[in-house]
């Protein structure tokens, strides 16, 4: 077979990285293909019959679809939450933020001008503070791409996550708490492939779709075509495109001026186009060629910042305009075969491009009559460019005379380039102002992982160990001067854990872990050079984040349904901060690593209970999850509650689905008790519990037809979500929508 990498598309082959990529993988893609062992190529296998349960087929939501080789699954996602393809079918999400709301402990938080910010898992994550630090606390993949942090600074730069639509996933997983893929968590998007498009029988076809949500007026349309090309080829496209307006929440003052709580008027859109090429010559080698590109615009009229200020300056208008686009190209080969070093492997090249713009034109008379015409724009790009490679390695099965080992290891190497900037001025004069320095980062990371199954015991035992190293190079514009301190900034950091499971029997697995995860410093903390109004005063000695995180849990299936429960207990040290002093008072800014811990700590349940075992009809099902957590700060003796933190929150619903699936309702109730001022630092104002009602099904009147509807708030229920209105003076302005409803049509031919 001619060697693939001799075969990197030009755009790469221009990149330093695509040709040390070539160096590393001509070894690998020539191999002799010698048997069908890869475990990527073999995830679409079906199990077993009546597997034993596993971390991952116990949770909820979690379709079992188990590799040939069982504990290669267990190496890569222990205990993963899986939102499957029949999930994200039968109930789409209008966007990869409403994905979250009935996942226990996970959150998508907003940003601004309708623009979605970011993941938190069990509070914590998001988009980081105001002032540039502490985001990417949470990884974000799709396709084994990382998705580029969020970025939040000043008054007008909020630059989140949204840079792929919802419409063409196939899964999603969720790691929760420190791990090897990031500090808090992380969530990995899978997309579509050609054959996930068509008939069982059929060598052309597709889909088209049509949706609509009334709480933000959000009307969706798009398609998708796929073919077999002869005997081991198929290649697809997909396009979607949304048209969207601000949220309508409930109980909001649609005033203009300062007394304003509805959400400001906002007219947007989004493209998506997704395209991929797939050759599987054979059961051994599967090549995936992708090609992705979002864009997303919104236009947002700020109505609560018109009026008289205290000093006597009039705004007439103010203007709000965000763009999102991504850019990116992969190639993926996953492999079977028998080595002494591996059974099975998967690389990918990948070179993508983030771009995040906002554009603020505010039109003001000052106290002396002056009119005059002002812009604060802003910008925030990334360009990046990644090999990875992952091993998979059996060293002998596990027998009641022998230890069984599985071996998981691998790299990834990333180089990016990011960069910062804002125009400001008025009457004509324009200053551009670079907070912080473009940065060049080179980041390495390996990992390994041996799962060792002992004799017959049922008892398997996992230490992992991963090394992340980044170095990033600060550029300033020319003409200006560099802040004390600003240098070339160079980490390496280790992390770890032990896992130990017992499979009790087919039924039970008890497992418990520690995992010890770090992150590295990110854009916007290691060489700042001013705030605003103040100088930054970079630190060359800032330490990575790190994170120690224990877990017990219980997961089990049988005849009357599946559970997990988990206690968590995470210790998060080092946390990034920056410093102006009180009031911003200081000369300079500093960015530090905080003394003490933060901690999370709690109790985490989701559950399914098949009602047919229990004499009601056969399909009916009762699920729900919860999950309460407490959380709090020590420094210096001292111990402040953590207002990030959820309160206890859950949801528990009733669902009944046809015996052939032609149709199928359900009735869910997700609730959140009160957060209390005892649980917050002083002066966070307490908020209020609820519970809201939503009703959803979806009809197939004919085999290729699938029509899903839903009444979301159906008791038209005035609340607010905490980790989305945290913080605020006047929560109505963050209240949720009212009753409405979402509607999708999806045709397959």
């Amino acid at each position: 077979m001619q060697c693939l990498a001799n075969q990197v598309p030009g755009q790469l082959a221009r990149t330093p990285l695509a040709r040390l990529a070539a160096a590393l993988a001509a070894p690998l893609c020539c191999l002799p293909a010698l048997a069908d062992g890869g475990s990527a190529a073999a995830a679409g296998r079906a199990p077993a019959a009546k597997p034993p349960v596993t971390a991952a087929s116990a949770a909820p939501q979690a379709q079992v679809t188990l590799p040939a080789t069982e504990v290669r699954a267990k190496a890569r996602t222990p205990g993963a939450t899986v939102i499957t393809q029949q999930a994200l079918e039968q109930e789409p999400p209008k966007n990869i933020g409403a994905l979250f709301d009935n996942v226990i402990g996970v959150d998508f938080s907003n940003a601004n001008a309708g623009q979605l910010g970011d993941i938190e898992i069990r509070g914590m994550g998001g988009m980081g503070s105001f002032m540039g630090v502490g985001s990417d606390r949470v990884t974000v993949e799709l396709d084994g791409m990382e998705i580029g942090q969020s970025f939040n600074f000043g008054h007008n730069m909020s630059h989140g996550r949204q840079y792929f639509d919802a419409a063409d996933l196939k899964s999603v997983s969720i790691d929760k708490g420190p791990g090897a893929h990031g500090l808090a968590g992380s969530v990995r998007f899978r997309t579509k492939d050609p054959v996930d498009y068509l008939q069982p029988g059929r060598r052309w076809g597709g889909e088209v779709r049509g949706s609509y949500s009334g709480d933000s007026r959000d009307a969706g349309a798009g398609f998708s075509l796929a073919t077999l090309i002869g005997e081991g080829q198929s290649a697809s496209v997909s396009y979607n495109r949304h048209h969207y307006h601000e949220l309508n929440n409930e109980g909001g003052v649609d005033v203009t001026g300062a007394a304003r709580t509805r959400n400001n008027p906002l007219d947007g859109h989004s493209n998506s186009l997704n395209g991929k090429w797939v050759l599987q010559p054979n059961s051994d080698h599967k090549l995936t060629v992708s090609l992705q590109h979002f864009d997303n615009d919104n236009r947002a009229d700020e109505l609560d910042a018109v009026g008289v200020s205290r000093s006597g300056v009039r705004t007439h208008a103010y203007r709000r305009v965000q763009k999102n686009e991504r850019q990116a190209l992969a190639l993926r080969h996953d492999m079977g075969v028998v080595t002494p070093l591996f059974d099975g492997m998967t690389w990918q090249l990948s070179v993508q491009r983030t771009h995040s713009e906002g554009f603020n034109t505010i039109d003001r008379t000052s106290a002396r009559g002056q009119r005059t015409l002002s812009v604060d724009n802003n910008h925030f790009k990334i360009n990046s460019y990644g090999l990875r490679a992952d091993f998979d390695k059996v060293l002998g099965q596990a027998s009641a005379s022998q230890i069984g080992h599985t071996l998981h290891y691998g790299l990834k190497l990333q180089y990016s380039d990011a960069s910062q900037g804002a125009v400001r001025g008025s009457a004509g004069r324009t200053r551009e102002i670079s907070f912080f320095p473009r940065n060049k980062q080179w980041q390495t990371q390996l990992h390994v992982a041996d799962r060792m199954q002992l004799y017959a015991s049922g008892v398997s035992v996992t230490p992992s160990l991963n090394l992340t190293r980044i170095s990033t190079t600060p550029h300033l514009p020319g003409g200006q001067n560099p802040a004390p301190g600003t240098q070339k900034f160079s980490k390496s950091a280790v992390g770890g854990g032990l896992r130990l499971e017992w499979q009790a029997s087919d039924q039970h697995l008890l497992s418990a872990s520690y995992q010890r995860a770090t992150r590295m410093p990110a854009y916007g903390e290691t060489n700042a050079q001013n705030y605003g109004h103040w100088l930054g005063r970079p630190n060359p000695n800032l330490k990575p984040e790190t994170s120690n995180g224990l877990e017990l849990s219980w997961a089990s299936q049988g005849l009357l349904g599946s559970q997990k429960t988990t206690l968590f207990h995470d210790v998060y040290t080092n946390m990034v901060d920056v410093d102006c002093g009180p009031n911003f008072s200081a000369s300079h800014c500093e960015v530090f690593n905080t003394a003490g811990k933060t901690r999370r700590y709690g109790i985490e349940f989701e559950g399914k209970l098949h009602l047919g075992q229990l004499g009601m009809p056969a399909r009916m099902l009762l699920e729900g999850g919860a999950i309460y957590a407490k959380g709090d700060t020590r420094q210096q003796g001292s111990r402040q509650p953590s207002g990030r933190v959820n309160p206890f929150n859950g949801f528990i619903g009733l669902r009944y689905g046809h015996p052939q699936d032609r149709w199928g309702v359900s009735a869910r109730v997700s609730f959140a008790a009160a957060k209390r001022a005892a649980d917050l630092p002083p002066n966070v104002k307490p908020l209020a519990g609820y519970g809201a009602v939503d009703l959803t099904g979806h009809y197939r009147p004919m085999k290729n037809l699938t029509l899903s509807a839903g009444i979301y708030n159906l008791g038209d229920k005035q609340y607010a979500r905490w980790h989305r209105a945290r913080g605020q003076n006047n929560y109505g302005r963050y209240t949720e929508a009212g009753r409405h409803v979402r509607v999708s049509v999806r045709y397959q031919f």
